[in-house]
């Protein structure tokens, strides 16, 4: 594969309520606006499938939901110039309980190629009690199956990060998923981003980490669990950070706002629209962004600067009578030709700012004649003297990303000095269960 898979997938803002009608319209609507160079997988999530096999124990479709079956709507994507992935489970059951793949890898495999589809989603659920304990094998035996195809079948692991799939998935997969499931709120997205940083070696050209769905223009509850509040959507500023974030770390990116909404808000549709940044996933190296400087200064209170667990899903903020706080981080992503990207992400500051990054001191990297490119179209400045290079007014929460290209003469580059996002921080998942221990003992000693 050139680049990570990017796409479309029914999930995150349909779940269960999909039929063939709303994937076709799903599928129109990225080719009438322009997308599908971008954006060209459709894939249909949980709940395709009938609740029964057939006689001959094969997946079948939704009679309801599918009538015309699987083939015939693979067949109207390919005809809209797209490419179409399902979905299934290792267990035997999908999430939704309805049938999975367990013992009949083969069998699904040769259904699916026969059906046309191009992607399979391979999820965690439903698992056997041999599955629990280690799902990688059989997580490998639908790989193997898939590989048997005539058909190229692009395999994603949904292994929710727990059993590290990144150490078993790379032989056979695409990408495998690194995290549970995300939800449309930013701290989620940052504690994604947080938590997938350091597993940027295990990232490679056909191979990546998959940091889950984009959540641009997704309304949703808190978690995802039916009972609790609904959460604002990502903001304009947020979700280009957003989909910056998962472009640079070279992770899958599968829209699932409705894009045939007669409300759909251009604005976003011009934010998913930036071709310039996309293209730095198909760099010929590959190599995943890193985090490379993080700046912070006055009274911040900020969890995810302290904590990993838990306690990242409070807020961040400024203790304004204190004085106006700085949170700042600098990623950079190495590029072919001695390139560099360059992203400033004004991630907990309490103010619009500008941001002064010095290429020799900062990223140790210097090269004549550079040309910069900001792909979000900012202001910026950049001194050839001093090799200093200032984003203009970066918004809180917001960022920008910059391209800088030797256009000729000696390029001087001692590699990214990363910053480990969970290096020299307290695990609150652990703090609170040793502190309830604690507590537990000592009701036990005074009784």
């Amino acid at each position: 594969m050139a680049h990570p898979v990017r796409g479309w997938n029914t999930w995150n803002n349909y779940q269960c309520n999909i039929t063939e009608d709303l994937i076709l319209r799903q599928a129109q609507a990225i080719v009438d606006l322009n997308l599908s160079h971008l954006y060209n997988y459709i894939v249909i999530d949980d709940c395709w499938m009938s609740p029964e096999r057939s006689l001959s124990n094969e997946l079948q479709a939704d009679s309801n939901s599918f009538p015309n079956g699987m083939k015939s709507i693979a067949d109207k994507v390919h005809d809209l110039g797209l490419k179409i992935g399902l979905y299934t489970s290792i267990g035997e059951t999908t999430c939704e309980g309805l049938p999975a793949s367990h013992g009949y890898y083969y069998l699904d495999a040769a259904t699916i190629s026969g059906w046309g589809f191009d992607f399979l989603k391979v999820d965690t659920c439903g698992l056997t009690r041999e599955q629990m304990f280690n799902p990688a094998p059989f997580y490998e035996q639908m790989g193997v199956a898939l590989k048997a195809q005539e058909r190229d079948i692009v395999y994603n692991v949904c292994n929710w990060g727990i059993w590290e799939p990144w150490i078993f998935a790379g032989d056979f997969a695409a990408s495998w998923r690194t995290t549970t499931d995300i939800f449309p709120t930013f701290w989620r997205v940052l504690q994604i981003v947080d938590y997938s940083e350091s597993l940027a070696p295990f990232s490679k050209p056909g191979h990546y980490n998959d940091l889950d769905m984009l959540e641009v223009g997704v309304s949703g509850t808190l978690f995802n669990w039916e009972w609790t509040p609904k959460i604002r959507p990502l903001t304009h500023v947020e979700s280009k950070t957003h989909l910056s974030l998962w472009a640079i770390m070279n992770s899958p990116i599968v829209l699932g706002l409705n894009l045939a909404s007669p409300d759909l808000d251009l604005k976003l549709v011009e934010i998913l629209s930036n071709e310039k940044l996309l293209n730095l996933q198909a760099d010929p190296i590959q190599r995943p962004a890193r985090r490379q400087l993080v700046k912070t200064e006055g009274p911040l209170i900020a969890p995810t600067s302290l904590f990993t667990g838990f306690l990242t899903m409070l807020p961040h903020f400024c203790f304004s009578p204190l004085g106006d706080c700085t949170y700042v981080e600098i990623w950079t992503k190495q590029l072919s030709h001695d390139a560099l990207a360059v992203m400033v992400f004004n991630r907990g500051s309490s103010k619009i700012r500008d941001v002064k990054v010095s290429l020799k001191e900062d990223l140790h990297y210097s090269c004549e004649n550079l040309i910069v490119e900001d792909v979000w179209n900012s202001d910026f400045s950049y001194d050839d003297e001093l090799y200093t290079l200032t984003a203009s007014k970066v918004a809180p929460q917001g960022s920008t990303v910059f391209i800088l290209t030797p256009s000729s003469g000696i390029c001087s580059y001692n590699g990214i000095q990363h910053i480990d996002a969970n290096n020299f921080k307290i695990d609150s998942n652990r703090l609170v269960l040793l502190l309830l221990l604690w507590f537990i003992s000592l009701r036990f000693i005074k009784s």
